[in-house]
């Protein structure tokens, strides 16, 4: 457990700590929603293809992904924003691409998406609701009086920010990987690559917004 010093002289006094869980502790939340939202609609995109073409394979992801989301709700439990945008855009994929007959159109639309998403970012930061705020919630739990703070808030327009240039710049990347090369190896290498760079972003955030709140409240880790 680690508690980070409060600024000399801050005007809020003596405050309830903000508890953070460690970047281990974070990855491990953040686990499930990788498995069942990404690992697994892989598995089961790659072995499909493999059987019976591009059709099992779509169905098998989707089936998946539908399946992760029903079993939560059936639990009460809170279904992650980012499964609820994933399994959004794989229906509408999965549908254009079943109507056409090519995998080039399954894989281009995660990329436009990709790069959608992005241009949401810079959007929610020029109308003052960043995106980072909502998404937020699926990695730490914070306690809503904190999002009234104007600091707090300025932490997620920045942090929407970064996240913009991070979706388009994949987005970009995964363009390039569709067009040179083969249909599995561009799904297993961009969904890994995808993951490298939203772990490391992840990483990123809860590290700048530790230190961009621990001078205006006192912050507990890894509790």
């Amino acid at each position: 457990m680690q508690t980070e010093p409060i600024e000399a002289g801050s005007e809020f006094g003596e405050v309830e700590p903000v508890r953070l869980p460690s970047l281990g502790q974070a990855a491990w939340r953040a686990a499930p929603h990788v498995i069942d939202g990404v690992l697994l609609p892989l598995a089961l995109f790659l072995v499909g293809y493999r059987i019976g073409g591009l059709g099992l394979a779509m169905a098998g992801g989707l089936g998946w992904s539908g399946f992760a989301i029903t079993r939560r709700i059936a639990k009460s439990r809170r279904v992650p924003a980012m499964a609820i945008l994933g399994m959004a855009m794989l229906i509408v994929r999965s549908a254009l691409a079943l109507m056409t007959g090519s995998a080039f159109l399954y894989f281009l639309q995660p990329t436009i998406g990709t790069a959608v998403v992005g241009l949401a970012f810079l959007l929610s930061v020029a109308a003052g609701r960043p995106l980072a705020r909502r998404f937020a919630g699926d990695f730490v739990t914070l306690p809503s009086e904190l999002f009234l703070a104007p600091y707090v808030h300025r932490f997620f327009i920045r942090n929407s920010m970064m996240w913009a240039l991070i979706g388009l710049l994949n987005a970009a990347i995964a363009y390039c990987l569709l067009i040179t090369l083969a249909t599995t190896t561009f799904a297993v290498t961009q969904t890994l690559w995808s993951i490298v760079v939203t772990v490391l972003a992840v990483g990123i955030s809860m590290l700048w917004f530790r230190n961009s709140i621990c001078r205006y409240r006192p912050v507990t880790v890894g509790v």
